[in-house]
Order: structure tokens, then C-alpha cells, then sequence
């Protein structure tokens, strides 16, 4: 009898549970139609909005290190590569970046990426174009006065071990990070 009992209770809890996440997969697959369908404008203000609350809805798996908290994007800007990083205290930032075996290359991207950020953002936002603080590359900054998300767009080299390559980069968050 008391087995009999428990057999229902599990099975009622199982449903329940699959119904659960039925439901939220669901509301994941609308979600990623809806990302789907949107431009690379609509997704950059997008995720310049979700800074606000911590880009909880872009956030996938996390990871924890000893200087941050990491979530595996749900959505990608550039590549397939993007994650966020949690400085703690709100401080939380969306990354992503793209490895070009040469300048040429990661420069083509740079300019490629600074033209749609400045016809996404608007004139609004306001740009400032240097030469990076550490090594040879560009960082391209758009910022708005009354708003405390960045939008940066960089372009670096990366020494290896074997090659140099060099990096893409392009950073939604706080400006002090």
C-alpha cells in the first residue's frame, strides 16, 4: 500500500515536472524565434537594454573562478563565443570576440563593426576612436552621457606562443570595466 502510494506521488511529481520545463522551453523556443527574426540593430540595443538588468535574459550556464562569475551567452553578437562576466556588485558585462590570423583581417572586422554600431546607436551616443592603452590595436568607445552602459568595439593583437594573431572584441557593460 505505502508503495502503491508512493509510485502516485512520484509519478504526479514527474508530470508536473515535465510540464514545468515543457513551459519553459517553450517560452525559450519563442524567445530564440524572436531573436531570430530580429536585425543586428534591433540586437545591439537589445542587449545595450538588458545591461540594465543584468542581461538576465541572455545569461545561459554559469561558472564561477575567483575574480568572476561566467554565463555562456544565450544569444551571439559576433561568432559563437560570447559570454558575460560578473564583477560582482552589478558590475556584469557582455563579451565577445573573433581570432583573425592577421591586421587585414581584424581590422576589416574593427571598421565593419564600428560602421554598424554608429548607424545602430545613433547620434546619440557619443564616439571616441584611439589607439588601445596596452599594445598595438584600436578601441572604438560609444557612450551616452545619462547612461551607464558602454558599447566598445576593439581591435588587438594577441601574441602566441607560435603566431601572432589578432583579436575582435566587442564589450557591452560599464564603462569603468
Amino acid at each position: 500500500m505505502k508503495v502503491m502510494f508512493l509510485i502516485k506521488h512520484l509519478l504526479f511529481g514527474l508530470t508536473l515536472w515535465t510540464l514545468g520545463s515543457t513551459a519553459i522551453s517553450a517560452k525559450q523556443s519563442d524567445l530564440d524565434a524572436k531573436v531570430a527574426e530580429m536585425s543586428d540593430c534591433e540586437k545591439l540595443q537589445a542587449l545595450v537594454k538588458s545591461h540594465q538588468n543584468d542581461f538576465a535574459r541572455v545569461r545561459g550556464p554559469k561558472s564561477t573562478t575567483k575574480l568572476a562569475d561566467i554565463w555562456t551567452a544565450k544569444y551571439h553578437m559576433v561568432g559563437k563565443s560570447c559570454q558575460i562576466f560578473g564583477w560582482g556588485a552589478s558590475k556584469l558585462t557582455y563579451t565577445c570576440s573573433l581570432i583573425a590570423p592577421n591586421q587585414a583581417v581584424a581590422d576589416e572586422r574593427y571598421v565593419k563593426a564600428l560602421t554598424k554600431g554608429k548607424s545602430c546607436l545613433g547620434n546619440a551616443w557619443m564616439l571616441q576612436e584611439r589607439p588601445r592603452n596596452n599594445g598595438k590595436g584600436t578601441i572604438a568607445l560609444f557612450q551616452q552621457g545619462n547612461n551607464n552602459t558602454t558599447v566598445a568595439i576593439h581591435s588587438f593583437e594577441t601574441s602566441g606562443l607560435f603566431n601572432d594573431e589578432w583579436t575582435t572584441y566587442l564589450y557591452v557593460g560599464d564603462p569603468k570595466k
